[in-house]
């Protein structure tokens, strides 16, 4: 079984903690240990093994026979950070218990740093947390003190009297933290945000850190890497001790209104005021989704950077592919970082980790999107369809009452960007009230969506979904981010289009695979 089935399905089937007496006379025998880590639900690394055992036969040392410790959990991985090796859950305090297999004092720094990546998840629970890394050839226990960013020895008699101070809870609260709990819309979840309520990956930690130096900055990456959050992480950390200006392509939202008043030094405008506003007053410029930028502002904004970038800083976060209409220029916002870079004025960062909160709906769109992007083989089509929930309408009428249950049943209803000087595909639902359009949505999320796939698109001869209107804004793409917007569920209807229809089900859901076998 692939690694990631199993955490997909750990969702569904919680671990079951060992205690420690079961795990040594389990891992007694290698293929009786592999069987109670199926049953366990757990999937700790070769390594992880040996040394737990080594681990817990030196607590149970310290204990009378009689007595034993439960409530172990091993190998908990949320993937969007370093797995927790071993996790103990205490009425007081968790014990985070980091494997090593020997000691060196240059794994110090790794160690701290893995602790300090993992603190937000026991900040997010509101738990105390007790960090300790055990070298099993040396039979060494060190206790991390975050205070000081030092480790502190502490001997396993001193280690078992605090534990045997404690009830144990036989519940993982790290496995059962669903990703709305660190995954956060800086816009739609303001005081999570500033209270840290969310999670930053080593990637983009390190990115944050990047902009903080004087120079021109490239952050490109999808939809789903985390960009628009290494901005925002940016000028918390930074308002106060610099003049900021965020630039957002677009019409500002109240949320971008609401998010400046809670900062002293910050100041969020549109694209187009960057024509008519003293940049020079500004330390550092940031532009969400530069790749919407029009050619007047571009062409403003570079001039600037080369002028300033030695005791300034500029910053591009921006998608090469997420091009919406015909003004929208990923390519160009690309050829002109690498310029930059060319000419050593600037740095040009690619974010490869998705931290989309589903990857399944991510598979799904991505399949949608080309019929020849088929998800990894963990991903299965029970998987999907527990995600997404596709329909099939003759026209827009027939599926406004089922758009109108899912938008009663709490899914929020996005569209594309209507058109103004003629037919928009989205015209066909001006009676549902409660929508969103792709440009009001661009860099937010929602646990549940609903949306559809009409007659403006179909898949050309490479099974690649393309635009078949004549609307201004490309279809293809609005459509494709309105569906990569749903965290949880993704309600889909397909209207007046077989051919979409039957790519989606023969192809994405592989019926067709199975129509031909039966």
């Amino acid at each position: 079984m692939a690694y990631f089935r199993l955490i997909i399905e750990r969702k569904e089937q919680r671990m079951i903690p060992f205690t420690l007496r079961e795990y040594v006379s389990a891992s007694d025998n290698k293929k009786l240990l592999t069987n109670a880590l199926i049953y366990h639900q757990m999937n700790p690394k070769e390594i992880e093994k040996k040394d737990f055992r080594q681990f817990s036969r030196l607590v149970l040392e310290e204990l009378p026979s009689y007595k034993d410790i439960g409530g172990w959990f091993l190998g908990t991985d949320l993937q969007v950070l370093p797995d927790f090796d071993v996790l103990l859950f205490l009425n007081k305090f968790t014990l985070n218990l980091d494997l090593k297999d020997e000691y060196s004092c240059n794994k110090h720094e790794d160690i701290s740093k893995k602790f300090r990546s993992q603190k937000r998840m026991f900040r997010i629970l509101g738990q105390k947390v007790m960090n300790i890394v055990f070298f099993a050839k040396d039979k060494k226990l060190l206790k991390w003190i975050d205070e000081r960013n030092a480790f502190q020895e502490i001997s396993f008699p001193q280690f078992v009297e605090l534990l045997c101070d404690q009830v144990v809870v036989q519940e993982n609260s790290i496995e059962r933290l669903s990703s709305r709990n660190f995954l956060i819309s800086p816009l739609k979840d303001i005081q999570a945000f500033l209270d840290g309520k969310y999670w930053l990956t080593d990637e983009q930690q390190k990115r944050v850190e990047s902009i903080s130096h004087h120079g021109i900055f490239g952050i490109q990456g999808e939809a789903g890497t985390g960009r628009t959050l290494i901005a925002y992480d940016f000028i918390k950390h930074v308002d106060g001790t610099k003049k900021i200006l965020f630039v957002f392509p677009g019409e500002l939202r109240d949320a971008h209104l609401k998010l400046e008043n809670k900062f002293s030094t910050v100041k969020f405008v549109t694209a187009k005021s960057c024509l008519t506003i003293d940049l020079d007053e500004y330390d550092v410029i940031l532009i969400d989704e530069a790749q919407r930028l029009h050619s007047n502002v571009r062409i403003t904004l570079a001039v600037w950077a080369k002028e300033n970038y030695k005791k300034k800083t500029i910053v591009f976060f921006f998608d090469v592919e997420q091009a919406l209409g015909p003004k929208d220029a990923g390519q160009l916002m690309l050829n002109l970082c690498q310029t930059f870079e060319k000419d050593g004025q600037g740095i040009l960062y690619n974010l490869s980790k998705n931290i989309r909160s589903n990857p399944i709906i991510s598979a799904f769109v991505r399949n949608v999107r080309s019929l020849s992007k088929r998800p990894a083989q963990d991903i299965t089509v029970s998987d999907m369809k527990d995600c997404v929930d596709v329909r099939y309408f003759s026209k827009g009428a027939d599926a406004i009452p089922w758009i109108k249950d899912c938008i009663h049943e709490g899914y929020h209803f996005f569209k594309p960007t209507g058109d103004n000087h003629g037919y928009a595909s989205s015209d066909q639902f001006v009676s549902i009230t409660s929508s969103t359009n792709t440009h009001g949505i661009i860099g937010g999320e929602l646990d549940k969506v609903v949306t559809y796939l009409d007659d403006c698109v179909g898949y050309d001869k490479y099974g690649e979904l393309v635009k078949k209107g004549t609307e201004y804004y490309f279809v293809d793409k609005e459509s494709c981010v309105n569906m990569s917007r749903a965290k949880e569920k993704l309600a889909l209807a397909i209207i007046h289009n077989p051919d979409v229809y039957m790519g989606i089900t023969d192809i994405v859901f592989r019926q067709k695979i199975v129509n031909a076998s039966d």
